[in-house]
């Protein structure tokens, strides 16, 4: 891990996977990314017992010049910051006002009503619950939550693990179906704790890398935040349910 060199919070940094520039999507083994999760979560306990203001965090994965990042070489970059940014701020506030609403949590009700309807679940893997999203945000978008855990740092190594595995069989899903550029992002709590937040985690594909590859970013996303898909988040989990199982 070192800093990164163009900081987008006040504790920015880099984790690298591999000495290897290029990775294919299969290469990134569950062991390969609970390393590189493990690394990022030392790092976060570190800084956070240095200056408890920097309490919000993401660990988050730009692959490849299509998800907008600036280098192949495959790294995971760390989010950690006093402020949050805006989904996460929005994620806070909204699980907030549910619990203060409902009496109860909404990352649990979510995974409890995809789970009973069935079309868009996909897997339970450990603590964690892998399905698609209902109203996604990019292609083939994958959403998980860690069920029980507020904060990345409350993670143990077996939630670690868990989430690696999930990833790592998504990964090569996407190069199965021939993508090789995505964005991954781990929302946590704040740090200092909320009964009313659950880790979770969104990862969807970008344009794949390619001679004459292009950005499948345009003005509606950029400029009007909304998000366009080419499949039905129930196709994908269907295609996604049979993957999942011929891998465990």
């Amino acid at each position: 891990m070192f800093p990164n060199l163009v900081p987008y919070s006040q504790y920015a940094a880099v984790a690298v996977f591999s000495p290897r520039h290029w990775l294919s999507l299969q290469d990134f083994t569950p062991d390969l990314i609970a390393s590189n999760l493990a690394a990022v979560r030392r790092y976060i306990r570190a800084v956070y017992a240095f200056d408890s203001r920097a309490q919000h965090c993401a660990y988050n994965i730009n692959y490849l010049y299509p998800s907008g990042g600036s280098l192949p070489h495959p790294h995971s970059q760390v989010f950690l910051d006093p402020y949050p940014t805006t989904l996460m701020r929005m994620q806070q506030q909204e699980a907030e006002q549910y619990h203060l609403q409902h009496q109860g949590c909404y990352w649990f009700e979510l995974v409890e009503a995809e789970r009973s309807a069935g079309a868009r679940f996909i897997a339970e893997l450990g603590n964690t619950d892998w399905f698609t999203a209902f109203a996604p945000m990019g292609f083939n978008e994958v959403r998980a939550v860690v069920r029980d855990r507020e904060t990345l740092l409350d993670l143990n190594d077996d939630d670690i693990r868990s989430i690696a595995e999930g990833v790592s069989h998504v990964l090569g899903w996407y190069e199965s179906i021939r993508y090789n550029s995505f964005n991954l992002v781990l929302y946590s709590g704040p740090l200092g704790g909320s009964r009313s937040y659950r880790m979770n985690l969104a990862i969807m594909t970008r344009t794949a890398m390619a001679p004459y590859y292009r950005s499948d970013s345009m003005y509606m996303e950029r400029m009007h935040w909304e998000a366009a898909v080419d499949r039905r988040p129930e196709s994908l989990a269907g295609d996604l349910r049979n993957w999942f199982a011929r891998a465990l």
